[in-house]
């Protein structure tokens, strides 16, 4: 074996023993989210506002993505930032928007130490959360979850836009709204709440009824880190709850 093919060899083991692991962890991982988390169906949990384009004139939404669980009550914080009782929309949504990886992409955007507004005062129409990364669509109130939206930079939607129309299998999304559903508190105290992403994308006429989104795998990725998400904020909603006391824990 010449020293060259000995080295190459050498590079090559080294790369699968640092990738493979990682690689694995991940899949096991995405693998045992969409176990736990079964796509729920649109039209059972979320609101026409999250299924609509934010321009029906221009584009469609071809998929919906919505993921729940079912969380203790005793764990969503009761009163608003202001100190009076918020329902329990307000409360789940705050609880999200907790979140220290959301709070991170935050920061992300704006080069700061700060995310920006992350509903610690509440929401408002027409808001800015994360430093502009999403905009308050609706507010939460009673019985209405809170819905926000965000956009996708011209940019990298017109390149892609421009090498599908030349053959490229895929296009990118202008952008798209998350719901934040809550359903309603049984007698044991459980309230079932989620996560739900819709994606918007440009009609292109030329595409006809084969219109051109992102890569499968990539939808993948997009809705393993929402029930990522979700999981995560799930927890420390069940944390609180045991913190609270053994009586809430159910």
């Amino acid at each position: 074996m010449s020293l060259s093919r000995f080295f190459s060899r050498r590079v090559l083991l080294g790369a699968a023993v640092i990738t493979l692991p990682p690689a694995a962890l991940a899949y096991r991982t995405i693998t045992r989210l969409e176990a736990k988390y079964p796509a729920r169906r649109p039209e059972t949990f979320s609101t026409e506002a999250l299924r609509s384009p934010s321009n029906p004139a221009t584009q469609h939404t071809p998929y919906v993505d919505i993921y729940s669980t079912r969380v203790p009550i005793a764990g969503l914080r009761p009163h608003s930032a202001q100190g009076g009782p918020n329902s329990v929309e307000e409360a789940w949504a705050r609880a999200f928007f907790e979140s220290p990886t959301m709070r991170a992409e935050g920061q992300l955007v704006a080069f700061s130490r700060s995310p920006g507004a992350c509903g610690e005062h509440g929401f408002h129409t027409g808001e800015k959360l994360l430093n502009g990364l999403f905009e308050v669509r609706r507010a939460p109130a009673p019985g209405t979850p809170l819905l926000v939206s965000w956009k996708m930079a011209d940019e990298p939607v017109a390149f892609f836009t421009r090498i599908a129309a030349w053959g490229y299998p895929w296009r990118l999304m202008s952008g798209g709204r998350h719901e934040f559903p809550v359903g309603e508190v049984d007698a044991e105290g459980m309230v079932e709440v989620g996560f739900s992403a819709a994606h918007d994308y440009e009609v292109v006429q030329e595409e006809g009824d084969a219109q051109k989104t992102i890569p499968q795998w990539t939808k993948r990725l997009h809705r393993a880190y929402a029930m990522w998400l979700l999981d995560e904020r799930a927890e420390e909603v069940r944390r609180r709850a045991k913190e609270a006391g053994p009586k809430d824990v159910q």
